[in-house]
């Protein structure tokens, strides 16, 4: 997965087993938790030592520049988020596995302004039907073709079922 790539730890919960027993759901999950602050707190003069990841950008025709370090992504700052997303995919390795249900023409604009070719060598995209039109798949097929000059391999798969579009989660 993406996030599990960018070394995020993510952890599943399943309707059944939250309904059955929501408990020891929470439990587990808060153990998790507990898991990886530990594991976080033995290596923090690790993390201390090692330098900010800071990201400088600047125009050609001002002076100002932007910081971006690790963030969320936030619907009042789009422009800082296709930032955060440009890095994220530059930082990316070996394959690119995409889970969005709303995937668009800007998911493949973003791909093809920061992939870096030379690194990522497989690129999966997972989405549902509701933004797949003709004008999409055509778009794809364009940038599929491309990346295949590059050695980058693209395959793009619609989701039509309504039950697992909706297991998939937004955020």
């Amino acid at each position: 997965m993406f996030l599990e790539s960018k070394r995020w730890a993510v952890e599943w919960v399943w309707s059944k087993n939250w309904w059955m027993n929501r408990d020891k759901e929470i439990a587990r999950i808060r153990q998790r938790i507990e898991d990886l602050r530990s594991i976080q707190a033995s290596h923090h003069q690790l993390y201390d030592k090692l330098p900010v990841r800071n990201y400088s950008l600047s125009s050609q025709q001002d002076d100002e520049r932007m910081k971006i370090s690790s963030s969320l992504i936030s619907p009042d700052k789009p422009f800082t988020n296709k930032l955060i997303m440009w890095e994220a995919i530059r930082s990316c390795e070996d394959y690119i596995c995409w889970v969005d249900k709303y995937f668009s023409k800007e998911g493949l604009e973003l791909l093809v302004q920061s992939l870096d070719k030379s690194k990522v060598k497989k690129i999966k995209i997972l989405t549902s039907i509701d933004k797949v039109d003709d004008r999409l798949r055509n778009l794809f097929k364009d940038f599929r073709n491309e990346m295949k000059h590059s050695q980058v391999s693209c395959e793009m798969k619609v989701m039509v079922d309504s039950k697992l579009k909706s297991s998939i989660h937004d955020r």
